[in-house]
Parts: structure tokens; sequence; C-alpha cells
């Protein structure tokens, strides 16, 4: 059976890059304040897991 390929609505898109700046700008208020969140948040994640 051959699959079509999908390809995702724009409207996804741009949820997924919001979604992903979103964390980005999280990491950097985490980042920034560092000394309080490293207790209780991995400061240095970015993300990633939602682009993989």
């Amino acid at each position: 059976m051959v699959s079509k390929k999908q390809t995702p609505s724009l409207a996804v898109l741009q949820k997924a890059y919001k979604l992903m700046c979103t964390a980005k700008a999280m990491t950097d208020i985490y980042e920034k304040n560092k000394d309080i969140t490293s207790k209780y948040v991995h400061a240095t994640s970015r993300g990633h897991e939602a682009v993989q």
C-alpha cells in the first residue's frame, strides 16, 4: 500500500512555531534567573522535543 505524504496546514505550522517561540522565551527567563530556577527546572531546555 502506497501512503500519501501529508503536509501540515498553515494553521498547524503557525501554532507549532508560536509554541516553540514561547518555549525559547521561557528558557531565556529561566536562564536569567537560573540561581532560582535551577532548583526546579532544567534551565537549558529549549523545546527541542517539539522539533523532533
